[in-house]
């Protein structure tokens, strides 16, 4: 009885040895540094050849329209004014999709659904979106997890387009997979950092996810931005206590958002 008492302690130790071994051997900053290890012209050849596989992909629909990219660019505007420098050339595109979703690939092109369009209220949330994505690019969240998820060799070789096949896969699972939660925060971060820059109070990011709330829309598996990582809650809490300078002053931002709604409702899906 007591030998047998032994070797289940004796297993015990093992299992939570290697359990803690685990923990000890993990780096959380690995994906870091293997993004760091990808030049930033690979990443934006990268970039070109998944976005050059979007759009020949028939199951998605990139809007073409000179006005609605004239409209869009006013919209983005004072993002593009007031961010950090950055070695990606920011660039956004609508999807004809009724699916609230908003996603980045490499390089610094950012997608953003016309159902998450729909949803959002004001100019201000929807930047709020935007600069969410923004984070993800400038972190390079999105060279790490593929470095992660693929391995350096594969991800680089990737750079020279000979598997059009894997890359068209890349692109759709970009559409479709989230970050872990490190990533999230990093990316609401950068965002509430720069609406503040644009004279946004951090307010309408909590305004939208209490929205996601309401609707019951806050957690979706299949979506980039809608993965709770972390939890709505926990994400409107960190709005509502971020700390605006003592001078802050809001921006009027106009009525073009609501020109921006109607003119793309109007578009034929």
């Amino acid at each position: 009885m007591q030998g047998r008492m032994l070797l289940g302690l004796l297993a015990l130790v093992v299992f939570f040895g290697g359990i803690m071994g685990l923990f000890y051997l993990w780096d959380p900053n690995i994906d870091a540094e293997l993004a760091a290890t990808i030049s930033i012209e690979s990443e934006d050849d990268l970039g070109d050849l998944i976005y050059e596989s979007l759009l020949e992909d028939p199951d998605i629909n990139i809007y073409s329209d000179p006005e609605i990219d004239s409209m869009l660019l006013v919209i983005i505007d004072p993002l593009m004014e007031n961010h950090d420098p950055s070695d990606f050339d920011f660039r956004f595109y609508i999807l004809d999709d009724p699916l609230i979703n908003a996603f980045a690939i490499p390089g610094g092109r950012i997608f953003v659904g016309r159902g998450l369009i729909e949803l959002v209220n004001t100019q201000e949330e929807f930047l709020g979106v935007m600069g969410h994505e923004m984070g993800h690019v400038h972190h390079r969240h999105v060279i790490e997890r593929l470095a992660r998820e693929l391995g350096m060799n594969v991800l680089l070789g990737l750079a020279t387009g000979t598997d059009a096949i894997l890359i068209s896969d890349i692109g759709r699972s970009l559409l479709s997979t989230g970050f872990d939660r490190k990533s999230e925060k990093e990316a609401d971060e950068y965002s509430l950092d720069l609406l503040v820059k644009c004279g946004i109070h951090p307010h309408h990011m909590a305004t939208f996810f209490r929205r996601l709330n309401r609707e019951k829309l806050s957690y979706n598996e299949n979506l980039e931005f809608m993965m709770s990582h972390p939890h709505n809650n926990a994400r409107i809490k960190t709005a509502m206590e971020y700390e605006v300078p003592v001078d802050f002053e809001s921006v009027d931002l106009g009525d073009s958002w609501e020109s921006f709604q109607s003119h793309l409702a109007k578009e034929p899906t």
